[in-house]
């Protein structure tokens, strides 16, 4: 019986670390989502794009090794948003 206990006790404890872990992403995810919300509202009427708008809502921006195409040159850039 007492192993049965000390069985079920750690199942439970594994399982509270579990859910612990995903409430901690989930917090992540809602102050993040905050964050980004926070930045667009901050610049919603963006007339020209600045360096402090890019900071503010871009992480980083890949830009790859151009492809050609026939006569045209074709680039892929990745950006990454804050917060997404």
């Amino acid at each position: 019986m007492a192993a049965e206990y000390e069985s079920e006790q750690k199942e439970l404890l594994e399982k509270v670390k579990e859910e612990e872990q995903r409430l901690s992403e989930m917090e992540q995810k809602s102050v993040d989502i905050h964050l980004l919300l926070q930045g667009l509202r901050e610049f919603t009427d963006i007339r020209e794009l600045t360096p402090a708008i890019v900071n503010k809502l871009i992480r980083r921006i890949e830009v790859h090794n151009p492809k050609k195409k026939h006569t045209q040159k074709s680039v892929m850039v990745d950006i990454y948003f804050t917060a997404v």
